[in-house]
């Protein structure tokens, strides 16, 4: 039977760092503290009953499906409270600098932009669970549009997610 499962959970149990950059290393030992006892945080206490519940601070990194949600919505309604409205059409190419007027009166393209440039590797809601070392998680098939069960080891789970961690020093996108 499939028990709830975060990816903090298989880095957590699962991950070997050999081999791991330092970079690698750095995103792991943020996802295993975000929003747990390592990282401080508050304690809240109910006024009426008096039971308290701590609330841990987030790592606030890029790669992790907890913190990464709501920044990427707030990164994304930013970007729309300056744009225009106007019909969507899809772009791709390197955008030279005399062009941001022209991205500044089209905002589906910052949109676009947030949801693949502030997007993470692997969210909490696409892994299903944990049964034994074997994570199933829901994966999109593009030959028919439709979505599959992928199950993998934990720690080849883990390997594909590093794969999308790159090296300190570079930048994904500048703006």
């Amino acid at each position: 039977m499939l028990e709830p499962a975060t990816l903090q959970d298989q880095i957590r149990d699962f991950l070997d760092p050999q081999g791991l950059h330092a970079q690698q290393q750095r995103v792991c030992t943020h996802l295993i503290g975000c929003r747990a006892e390592a990282l401080g945080g508050l304690n809240g206490r109910c006024d009426q009953c008096g039971a308290e519940q701590p609330r841990y601070r987030s790592c606030g990194d890029r790669h992790c499906p907890q913190c990464q949600g709501r920044a990427t919505e707030a990164w994304s309604e930013r970007q729309r409270a300056n744009q225009l409205p106007v019909p969507y059409f899809h772009l791709v190419f390197t955008l030279p600098h005399r062009l941001n007027p022209w991205v500044q009166s089209h905002p589906e393209v910052i949109g676009y932009l947030a949801r693949y440039t502030h997007r993470i590797a692997l969210s909490n809601a696409r892994i299903l669970g944990l049964d034994d070392d074997q994570v199933s998680l829901s994966d999109h098939d593009y030959r028919d549009g439709g979505h599959k069960t992928l199950t993998l080891d934990a720690p080849e789970l883990i390997r594909r997610f590093l794969l999308h961690v790159p090296p300190k020093g570079l930048i994904r996108v500048r703006h």
